[in-house]
């Protein structure tokens, strides 16, 4: 058992260029761990099971990329800058 949940608002709310981001990775076989409201900034988070799958040739305008490698919050994550909205992802690997 675990303490993850998946709030479908988090998944609609969160923006639109990271939403895009988001149905790339899902098509690659990457999955929503949980999503979150709230910490940090005030954004929405979406957490994904991997590491990101897909690989961008190019940010969207007034989005980031950083990989954190932080075993206590996430490997790597997209950040939009106007929404403060993050696609983060973690450690595991695919089965």
């Amino acid at each position: 058992m675990n303490d993850y949940s998946i709030n479908k608002i988090d998944t609609e709310r969160i923006s639109n260029k990271l939403k895009l981001i988001l149905e790339k990775e899902i098509q690659a076989g990457n999955e929503i761990l949980e999503t979150w409201k709230g910490w940090p900034y005030d954004s929405t988070v979406i957490s994904l099971r991997y590491p990101f799958k897909v690989k961008l040739e190019k940010l969207p305008d007034n989005i980031t990329f950083k990989e954190l490698n932080d075993i206590h919050y996430w490997k790597a994550e997209y950040h939009d800058l106007l929404t403060n909205d993050l696609l983060i992802c973690k450690f595991g690997k695919p089965v």
